[in-house]
């Protein structure tokens, strides 16, 4: 039997459609649906669920997520790594104040061998498509063109000053935006705005948003950067990312609840990274 080379990378990546916990008027947890997690040697995972309904707090048609992780060996010495993850949601609706047609997160990542090891990550394909919030039309303008322009965390730290992204996502125009938030939404920026010229960073994360604007047709919806506060519903924040050397994470829809049904929802979350064996 010939000799195997061996396996050069780890793999790691997941991700979920819809968990949550209500915790009032009722204490109840709302299960992971649709869950794919790829497991350290790659290959393929999917997951599907269709018509949920938690009471009438959230529902949706369909959801679906699949993780991929593959190993390509160039050269004996030259290996290349791939991995995806991607979470879907149709047919969206929280308690009528939160619907979308679509929700989409995906990440995609590369890393070569013959590199320093740090992987190059996109978010090309995240979306929403038809969102509205009470009742409101919303455009998102998610920056993913230039967050996949700087695909590693030292590429996105070198053009934090240089491509605009400090001033978008903590600069003058962040703190702008945060001038009049109550209390409860500014301490969600709390790590993020500041100097433009340097990339938030704590313990090698940084954590920011996507969202380069959200564009009501209403001047009635309050936005406060990817944060949107809807008095008697709750906050929503929209495309978090956290960045790390060898991983990003991305959920879509984040939802505290602040009304007689209060709790949290998370809605498209991904993660992915490879690591060296």
């Amino acid at each position: 039997m010939p000799n195997r080379s061996p396996r050069l990378f780890r793999f790691k990546a997941s991700a979920l459609a819809a968990t949550g916990r209500i915790r009032s008027p009722l204490d109840e947890v709302i299960d992971i649906h649709a869950a794919s997690v790829l497991g350290s040697l790659g290959g393929f995972a999917s997951a599907r669920a269709v018509d949920f309904r938690h009471r009438e707090f959230l529902s949706f048609a369909s959801a679906s997520t699949e993780v991929i992780g593959t190993e390509t060996r160039i050269a004996e010495d030259h290996v290349v790594a791939e991995t995806l993850a991607r979470a879907t949601i149709e047919g969206l609706n929280i308690m009528q104040m939160i619907t979308a047609d679509r929700v989409v997160a995906n990440i995609a990542s590369h890393v070569d061998s013959r590199g320093n090891g740090e992987p190059e990550v996109r978010l090309l394909g995240s979306r929403f498509e038809k969102l509205r919030i009470a009742g409101i039309p919303v455009e998102i303008d998610l920056a993913t063109d230039l967050l996949d322009g700087a695909p590693r965390q030292s590429d996105l730290r070198g053009k934090w000053h240089s491509s605009g992204l400090g001033d978008i996502f903590a600069g003058s125009t962040l703190r702008d935006c945060l001038r009049d938030a109550p209390p409860h939404v500014t301490r969600l920026f709390r790590r993020q705005a500041g100097d433009e010229t340097v990339m938030p960073e704590r313990l090698g994360v940084t954590r920011m948003s996507a969202v380069r604007n959200i564009i009501p047709e209403s001047e009635e919806l309050k936005c406060f950067g990817h944060v949107i506060h809807v008095p008697g519903f709750g906050t929503i924040r929209l495309a978090e990312l956290e960045i790390s050397y060898s991983t990003r994470a991305l959920t879509m829809i984040e939802v505290d609840l602040g009304c007689p049904v209060q709790g949290d929802l998370v809605l498209c979350a991904v993660a992915d990274g490879t690591d060296p064996s």
